[in-house]
């Protein structure tokens, strides 16, 4: 097959071939599997191998261009102890390609939080310097009993994309040394069997219709928002405070909560009861302003949605305790109330059960083909049924 000059078009593509591009580098697809190959044979440095693409084509280029300028110096690229890449600097790189496919913030400052700690242990260390025990030992400051041990698996899974990252650009041999097959498991004890669990604290649902009474006599842009979640649930508190206008479609009472606030990272559409209606026109007028955000902040200098904390303390003020958790409901708890009652005293069907509270609409890819409707109707039946069972 003639070689051609390598396109953004042919590297996205699915087409087998194989493409020129900066000097030493060919871009190959071959039944379908895409890679690099690096040849060149100059300055006392002989390097025939392969590489898996990056994250895009401009990326790649950098690198064989970074390549290429080491070759032209006399240093091998594949031994780059003699750059003194450091820890921090391939860190960074695995997490900016990361936060590119995370949309929740909160999922971006958990990345961002727990690499680092490893920075602050190995910042200014050349990653080849990093090894197993350095591993083991920052991860058993937490890995315990009563520590923080699901933080602390969460680091030692991103450790192993950073060293992966380190492994594939050619800066460390294998084996990866945060890989827990074969190597950490045989030093740390599975974290599920020493993590705390800590269920949200949830009120029983006898006690719903009182709490929401006294929610509903509220009459603050929090109270509203919380009123809101009650007898919506699905999108959570970060989806009904970011609730725009735009969103929702009055005449069809119905609102999309975009994917990047729902936890199924799609959009979830939900019918809207009448008070739903009648929240958000209350809402405006508390506003006294115009804003984006139907949940606006109370406070005039301030051009966003009312805060996480502000719609906490309205609940926490109000709300019971739950006698098996042995502490006060938690307002993300309200779920929980909703799915316990939903499937003890109502008579719909798991399924719409399931949807309403905001999980997945469909059990695999292959029932999404089929699946294209949201059971709206059923939904709407059983939020009716909930808002009986809240003003009972």
């Amino acid at each position: 097959m003639a070689t051609k000059n390598l396109t953004s078009t042919a590297y996205n593509g699915k087409a087998d071939g194989t493409w020129r591009d900066q000097p030493h580098t060919a871009f190959v697809r071959k039944n379908g599997r895409a890679f690099w190959r690096y040849r060149v044979n100059a300055n006392g440095i002989s390097i025939n191998t392969t590489r898996a693409p990056g994250a895009s084509l401009a990326e790649d280029r950098r690198k064989w261009a970074d390549w290429n300028a080491l070759v032209a110096q006399g240093i091998n690229p594949l031994n780059r102890a003699q750059t003194g890449t450091t820890f921090a600097s391939v860190a960074q790189r695995y997490l900016d390609k990361k936060l590119q496919e995370l949309s929740s913030k909160p999922s971006k400052n958990a990345y961002k939080h727990t690499l680092g700690i490893a920075c602050d242990a190995w910042g200014d260390w050349p990653i080849e310097k990093v090894r197993r025990d350095d591993v083991l030992a920052l991860l058993k400051r937490e890995w315990r009993p009563g520590g923080k041990v699901e933080t602390y698996s969460r680091l030692r899974q991103r450790l192993e994309g950073v060293f992966s990252l380190a492994i594939a650009d050619g800066l460390i041999d294998g084996p990866n040394p945060a890989a827990w097959k074969d190597n950490l498991e045989h030093y740390l004890p599975i974290a599920p069997k020493i993590m705390k669990s800590d269920r949200i604290a949830a009120m029983p649902y006898s006690e719903a219709p009182a709490f929401y009474q006294r929610i509903r006599e509220g009459n603050s842009i929090s109270h509203k928002a919380l009123e809101f979640y009650m007898l919506t649930i699905g999108a959570r508190i970060g989806g009904t405070r970011h609730l725009a206008w735009e969103q929702v479609d009055f005449e069809q009472a119905r609102w999309i909560c975009p994917g990047e606030f729902h936890k199924s990272r799609k959009d979830w559409p939900t019918p809207l009861l009448p008070r739903c209606l009648e929240i958000l026109e209350e809402a405006r007028e508390l506003a006294g302003r115009e804003s984006p955000w139907a949940f606006v902040s109370p406070y005039a200098s301030k051009d966003g949605p009312v805060s996480n904390t502000a719609i906490s303390k309205v609940h926490d003020a109000a709300a019971p305790d739950d006698a098996s958790a042995g502490r006060q409901a938690d307002v993300h708890g309200w779920r929980s109330t909703f799915k316990t009652w939903a499937e003890e005293q109502s008579s719909a069907p798991s399924r719409v059960i399931e949807v309403q509270s905001g999980r997945l609409f469909t059990a695999n890819a292959a029932e999404a083909a089929y699946m294209r409707g949201d059971l709206r109707e059923k939904r709407m039946a059983l939020l009716w049924d909930w808002w009986g069972f809240l003003n009972n």
